[in-house]
């Protein structure tokens, strides 16, 4: 199945957050090496490399007096997955 958009994984950015910390901290305690920490400082600055690969997918539609709303989504670096279903009854029966 095809996505239906695109968009950047928040699993991905908050591993590049987390992994920006480490080199950073990695960095403070190696002051003494000038050239290491200089390297590690750039590695941690560097804008971080994120593409769109969370794909989205969304259904709408109804059957049989109910509405039913699906979105879902998984990204195909990180294999993060998210799923959210709604179902409505548009008439309460004896009504």
């Amino acid at each position: 199945m095809s996505a239906e958009n695109w968009r950047m994984c928040p699993n991905c950015k908050n591993k590049i957050k987390e992994n920006k910390k480490r080199l950073i901290a990695q960095a403070q305690e190696l002051k003494n090496d000038p050239d290491q920490y200089n390297a590690l400082i750039d590695e941690a600055t560097d804008p971080p490399e994120l593409e769109e690969t969370l794909g989205e997918y969304y259904y709408t539609g109804s059957k049989d007096n109910e509405v039913k709303f699906n979105y879902s989504c998984q990204c195909e670096r990180c294999g993060f997955k998210f799923e959210y279903e709604k179902k409505i009854v548009m008439f309460e029966k004896g009504k």
